[in-house]
């Protein structure tokens, strides 16, 4: 499955959708917020999914690497009226988010580690939630 992100924290001539393959041990949902890895080095950033595909992996793109606890969740029109504030106003889509709904981007992100005891998947697991 493969999704497209609105990331935080990108400057606003960067600022578009990015793509990110999903592991199959990650349930993902429309409007919801999870961790990506951005950039060259790999950052960990907050993202909000704007839209599912479901076609295969492709081997250029990284891998979601958690769903986010206890985290809003945007509805559809919430995410068709970012998508329009971004088109037609001089905005980001985490500005757009901000002015929608704040107190979803509001709270800290705390992120940790967990070791995995299945051998199959990688050695340790990302695990996020909101406070």
């Amino acid at each position: 499955m493969i999704i497209a992100v609105a990331v935080e924290k990108v400057l606003y001539k960067t600022d578009r959708l990015f793509y990110y393959n999903v592991p199959p041990n990650i349930k993902i949902c429309l409007g919801q917020t999870i961790l990506v890895p951005f950039g060259t080095q790999n950052i960990i950033r907050r993202a909000f999914v704007f839209k599912i595909f479901e076609d295969e992996n492709r081997v250029d793109l990284k891998e979601v690497y958690s769903a986010v606890e206890n985290a809003y969740v945007l509805t559809e029109e919430q995410i068709k009226i970012a998508i329009y504030m971004v088109q037609n106003l001089f905005c980001t889509y985490f500005e757009a988010l901000n002015v929608i709904t704040p107190h979803a981007l509001a709270g800290k992100l705390k992120v940790g580690f967990e070791l995995n005891t299945d051998a199959i998947q990688p050695l340790f697991l990302f695990k996020a939630e909101l406070l």
